[in-house]
């Protein structure tokens, strides 16, 4: 969804030729000297900001899927389906699921751990 509205964003951008900024000029400091960017730079920066960060967002995501697809195969892996894509509690989980709920919450933690480490391991790695 978010990729979309920026990828739709671009697309105004680009056909309307506008810089979407909090002001109406780009301040550059260099030297003391401040240097005034043209529409049209401001446009090309635009573009390549909302590039960036939908790169970085399929990036994430491809994280997520890939830590979802690893916990698939877990014996209570319908506790993260339940839980935060149907957005069910805990008690109706257990409901759902017909387990205690110490054995929701339990469960809960160690696969959003899991999911955590999939998702964050570079950082984790880097601080290594």
């Amino acid at each position: 969804m978010i990729i979309e509205k920026r990828k739709k964003l671009i697309k105004t951008i680009k056909e309307n030729r506008i810089a979407i900024t909090y002001s109406g000029y780009v301040e550059i400091v260099s030297g003391g000297n401040i240097e005034y960017k043209s529409n049209l730079e401001k446009v090309e920066d635009k573009i390549h900001e909302l590039e960036v960060s939908i790169e970085k967002i399929k990036d994430k995501l491809d994280l997520i899927n890939a830590a979802l697809d690893y916990v698939k195969d877990d014996k209570h892996d319908k506790i993260i389906e339940i839980k935060y894509f149907e957005k069910k509690i805990n008690n109706l989980i257990t409901e759902v699921l017909g387990v205690d709920e110490k054995t929701v919450k339990r469960n809960k933690n160690r696969l959003v751990e899991i999911i955590s480490i999939w998702i964050f391991l570079d950082k984790i790695l880097n601080k290594i």
